[in-house]
């Protein structure tokens, strides 16, 4: 069913987005010292756009290492890094250990999660699975 795929796509979005944002405050509480780095571009549709691509490399990442295609999933994986991207899990992680938690990260962390669930969906939608 659609609907309970895309209850479970949010689930485990959640949870890795929990998990990482907890890791990042712990690592914050044991004085590891993360570089400071930008996490979001002003621009909220630049943020989206790279939400978007970002959960479109990582879907098909996912479907490549469960297919066994290993160099797939490495090859997607370093394409969303290099180009700059938005992953929300990995931006969790910064902003549960950045040092100054600033709020106007609300908006922008929530368009993040949205583009990213949104472009997994996209490629999985539109595109041929066989093919993936």
């Amino acid at each position: 069913n659609k609907i309970e795929q895309w209850f479970e796509a949010l689930y485990v979005c959640l949870i890795n987005i929990v998990v990482a944002m907890l890791f990042g405050l712990l690592v914050k509480i044991c004085g590891v010292k993360i570089p400071e780095v930008t996490i979001y571009d002003n621009n909220l549709l630049t943020v989206a756009i790279k939400s978007i691509l970002c959960g479109i490399m990582i879907h098909i990442g996912v479907k490549s290492y469960k297919k066994g295609s290993y160099i797939t999933m490495l090859i997607a994986v370093m394409l969303f890094v290099l180009s700059g991207f938005e992953h929300c899990v990995a931006n969790a992680f910064l902003i549960g250990s950045n040092t100054n938690l600033e709020f106007y990260l609300i908006i922008p962390f929530l368009i993040n999660i949205a583009g990213n669930i949104a472009g997994a969906k996209f490629i999985e939608y539109f595109c041929d699975k066989s093919q993936i």
